[in-house]
């Protein structure tokens, strides 16, 4: 049975300096592609896998599609490893949206204790088609059918367009962000600034679950002291029930619409939740990051941009955690690094979309859709002096024959497995164009 690792997916102020590592070393390593499978496309399965994979009982993955499925608008899918004695993988599409109960789905799923898959989709819904947050449930005994139930379907004015993963705390609640909506907002259109919300279970004898939003994002020219908008990416949340997440707006003027932000919420009360900014971007240390972020055991938090660094082409960074038991004005600051600064060269990537992640031994794992000789690629990042701020950059090299395996457009981030080898998904690509899922082995 394949068994996954248990990895991790997931206060700056913005006059201050990014500090940039020490350029590390590049490691070529030679990696083997096995497409595990070649999405076929409407009207019988899914195209275009944006998300990351999900892992479940008994080594299945789990995923979305942006389109195919019968109505053309989107599927959830299982991959089921190879019985024994077998090669070959098996997709199922568990479930194929119709429209009314959500459309283009492009986040990663997120599963629960009892196998419950939950998810966004960015379309859809009864609501005017603004989005919608659902849930899968496994099959029934006797039955081989999910069912799918829409937990809520966003109106607009409390958010439109869910790209990203969700959170789930010990309560079985549900964090997340849309892009638009909320705040500036237009009825009939797709505008707005984005919210971060919260989904509550039912009560007992209650269906119905309650949304609320948490906080509500800023835009208008005043964007420096909005502390961004158009959140995509995921949240992250730690040990005291605290909200962490990226915009791809807003913050800096130096990006006209801003370069982004990475911003904090904080829980006061019973409805209250205070924001603070831990970092802005001003296109030299980054720009527009659409990604979620993820924690390390120190506290520090990881993620990626889609442009700009010294070449324009994205960065990865890290936010270093303020240390526990300083002084007050000490511990508000957290201080940013660029890890890597991707060039868009002939090996190395650009314009970074999907989640990170980190291994058990501190490294980190990330892909790109474009640059480089294979126009997509998956790297690994290895702290070599970790006081000195000083990684080192992995470069699987794919044997030529074999890249067309790995597909094209690598939008989601990887997984890992117990063995260390990595999986994930490629939007585009395969044997019919529609996307393929691969599995990496250094």
């Amino acid at each position: 049975m394949i068994r996954f690792s248990a990895v991790a997916f997931a206060v700056f102020t913005a006059s201050a300096c990014a500090a940039t590592a020490p350029a590390g070393a590049e490691v070529f390593v030679t990696a083997k592609v096995t497409p595990l499978y070649n999405f076929v496309g409407f009207p019988s399965d899914g195209n275009q896998p944006l998300g990351s994979l999900t892992p479940g009982p008994g080594g299945v993955l789990y995923g979305t599609t942006a389109s195919g499925g019968g109505a053309n608008a989107g599927t959830v899918y299982a991959l089921m490893p190879p019985a024994t004695g077998q090669a070959a993988w098996t997709e199922t599409v568990i479930h194929s949206f119709s429209g009314s109960d959500g459309a283009a789905p492009q986040g990663t799923l997120v599963i629960d204790g009892k196998g419950n898959l939950y998810g966004t989709a960015v379309e859809g819904g009864p609501a005017g088609s603004f989005g919608v947050v659902f849930e899968l449930s496994p099959p029934v005994t006797g039955s081989t059918a999910w069912s799918e139930t829409v937990l809520y379907a966003f109106t607009g004015h409390n958010g439109a367009d869910p790209y990203a993963r969700l959170v789930i705390d010990a309560k079985g609640n549900l964090y997340g962000t849309t892009a638009r909506g909320g705040l500036g907002f237009t009825s009939g259109a797709f505008t707005g600034y984005g919210v971060v919300f919260k989904l509550t279970p039912p009560a007992p004898g209650q269906t119905a679950w309650t949304e609320r939003v948490l906080h509500y994002f800023e835009g208008g020219s005043n964007l420096l002291n909005s502390g961004g908008n158009i959140p995509t990416g995921g949240l992250a949340m730690d040990s005291a029930g605290s909200l962490y997440g990226t915009t791809a707006g807003g913050g800096s003027l130096g990006c006209g619409s801003g370069c982004g932000t990475v911003f904090k919420l904080t829980p006061e009360g019973t409805t209250a939740w205070a924001r603070s900014t831990l970092h802005v971007f001003n296109f030299t240390d980054g720009y527009a990051p659409v990604s979620g972020l993820v924690f390390d055991r120190s506290r520090n938090l990881y993620g990626t941009t889609t442009g700009g660094g010294t070449y324009g082409k994205g960065v990865v960074f890290r936010l270093v955690a303020p240390s526990i038991g300083r002084p007050t004005t000490a511990k508000a600051a957290w201080k940013y690094q660029i890890l890597h600064d991707f060039t868009g060269g002939v090996y190395d990537g650009a314009n970074p979309q999907g989640d990170v992640v980190l291994d058990a031994a501190g490294n980190l794992y990330a892909t790109t859709p474009s640059g480089g000789a294979m126009a997509n690629g998956v790297f690994k990042f290895s702290p070599v002096i970790e006081r000195g701020g000083f990684w080192t950059e992995t470069i699987f090299k794919v044997p030529e024959g074999e890249i067309g395996a790995l597909g094209a457009a690598i939008k989601g981030g990887v997984i890992l497995d117990q063995a260390g080898n990595l999986y994930g998904a490629a939007s585009a690509g395969g044997t019919s164009g529609n996307g393929v899922i691969f599995e990496l082995t250094p």
